[in-house]
């Protein structure tokens, strides 16, 4: 009785720790998309030229990409074994 008592408190405490993770990811892949639009609405829609126009390809993809990551780690913390954390 002791153990299945333990187990149930130690899964409770796991998904404590679980939504402050899970609310920083949210944030941070929010914070790259913004970022990443932000940046291709500079390049393709002709508000730069030149080097300025590439920068902003370049970050705007790198950004796009640094967001599915965010999404790959907010999958990851979601599914994730409660009992790991």
């Amino acid at each position: 009785m002791i153990d299945v008592l333990s187990a149930a408190n130690t899964r409770g405490n796991a998904m404590k720790k679980k939504i402050p993770l899970a609310a920083i990811s949210i944030l941070v892949t929010l914070f790259f998309l913004a970022v990443s639009i932000y940046q291709l609405v500079r390049a393709y829609g002709g508000l730069t030229a030149g080097d300025e126009a590439n920068a902003a390809q370049i970050a705007g993809w790198t950004s796009f990409l640094l967001f599915l990551l965010g999404l790959m780690s907010l999958l990851l913390i979601v599914r994730s074994d409660t009992a790991n954390i």
